[in-house]
């Protein structure tokens, strides 16, 4: 009974680990969440051009297909100069993560589009084709401090850009010293119980 305790007591801990590396980071990243029953930005800023035109938040019922997943995806078509969407996230300094999101543009012509970490352009493309929702991707980002900023800038003056399914994770951690002395501790604990019940 005590060896299944601690063994389980062990493997609780450990799950504990993989879920904070796994845990989403972002919030509404795929601008589910409804205010007055349509999805929104909520849990993101809006600044630069920012009217209904250049940035809005649309469904499949709106436009068809406008969603890579869900119902709702971020439209964004700002003529002459960028739209702004970004999220402060809770990061620890030091620590790396993982960034992905779906992007697509609807119409070749004048159009910029960025995406930054902590300050820092990732990727710019400017003046790109039209393409259907590709994944990017970036991993082993790291934080310099608690708290980072992610950012995406739009322009798009015959069309419009189409984001979704925005994800931040941490990078899975090398255990540090402390979680693989805990899980020594509690194999050790393991070792002499099992002695103890067989002496």
């Amino acid at each position: 009974m005590k060896n299944s305790l601690l063994a389980g007591l062990v493997f609780g801990l450990l799950l504990g680990v993989v879920g904070l590396a796994n845990a989403e980071l972002v919030t509404n990243g795929g601008f589910e969440k409804k205010i007055h029953g349509a999805g929104s930005f909520d849990g993101w800023t809006l600044s630069g051009s920012t009217d209904a035109v250049s940035a809005n938040v649309y469904s499949n019922k709106d436009m068809p297909d406008v969603s890579h997943s869900g119902k709702y995806a971020g439209v964004f078509g700002a003529v002459g100069t960028l739209t702004y969407l970004s999220q402060s996230l809770n990061t620890a300094t030091g620590d790396q993560f993982n960034l992905t999101f779906w992007l697509s543009n609807l119409n070749v012509g004048t159009n910029e589009f960025q995406v930054s970490w902590g300050g820092e352009i990732l990727k710019q493309i400017v003046s790109c084709d039209d393409f259907v929702y590709t994944q990017l991707t970036f991993n082993g980002l790291t934080a310099i401090s608690n708290s980072t900023e992610l950012s995406f800038g739009f322009r798009n003056d015959l069309s419009y850009f189409i984001i979704d399914d925005i994800s931040v994770t941490r990078s899975s951690p090398i255990p540090e010293p402390a979680t693989m002395l805990l899980f020594g501790t509690g194999i050790a604990g393991l070792a002499a119980v099992g002695r103890r019940k067989r002496s």
